[in-house]
């Protein structure tokens, strides 16, 4: 007799909200070099729009979300996508690191924020 197998877990979902093309094929890369008991998929948002209306779905396991959105930041996403009930993780990620962006990012309830290239 075989022993049963166990069925494979989910795909963990990540939401990359971020208009550079560029950073999303970066992220895309990395993410699929993720080995867990669950493999990753990424999903990108390229507008703060398209990033507010995945958010409000809460169907991410993880938000990587970009501080430099065009004419709106992803400050300002952030705290739009809380008061509308997302309980997504958020992780904040910026190019600049010392201007003060990261205490506002955690105070509005992202779980981190990571300076790109570290």
């Amino acid at each position: 007799m075989q022993a049963a197998s166990t069925p494979p877990k989910p795909p963990l979902h990540v939401l990359l909200v971020d208009d550079d093309a560029d950073d999303y094929v970066l992220t895309g890369d990395i993410v699929s070099q993720i080995r867990l008991p669950r493999r990753a998929e990424l999903e990108w948002a390229s507008s703060y729009e398209a990033g507010l209306e995945a958010l409000r779905q809460n169907g991410s396991d993880v938000c990587l979300l970009d501080y430099r959105l065009g004419a709106r930041d992803g400050l300002d996403l952030l705290s739009e996508a809380r008061s509308r009930g997302c309980t997504c993780p958020i992780v904040i990620l910026t190019g600049q690191g010392a201007d003060g962006t990261d205490t506002r990012a955690m105070s509005l309830g992202a779980e981190d924020y990571l300076v790109k290239g570290d």
